[in-house]
């Protein structure tokens, strides 16, 4: 019986420790690009100081530079107003 009992603890003492130290994963990544327009003859033209914003579960909100480009960074970011 006692047998039987250690046979049963030792893999679920395992199981919750092994649970217990998993840490939440971690978002990363990140999303970049260009504003512009596109003209009739194709030609592009960039859009400098764009505001952006994303929204999903999170709102992150950013601006372009003087070449048009953004980046959204999963590290900063700003939580939904309620």
């Amino acid at each position: 019986m006692m047998q039987r009992i250690g046979t049963i603890a030792l893999p679920l003492g395992l199981f919750t420790a092994h649970v217990l130290g998993q840490s939440k994963p971690q978002l990363g990544g990140s999303i970049q690009g260009v504003v512009f327009t596109t003209e009739q003859d194709h030609q592009r033209s960039v859009v400098p100081a764009t505001k952006l914003s994303l929204d999903g579960p999170t709102h992150r909100e950013t601006q372009s530079d003087p070449e048009g480009k953004f980046t959204f960074d999963a590290r900063s970011q700003q939580k939904r107003p309620v």
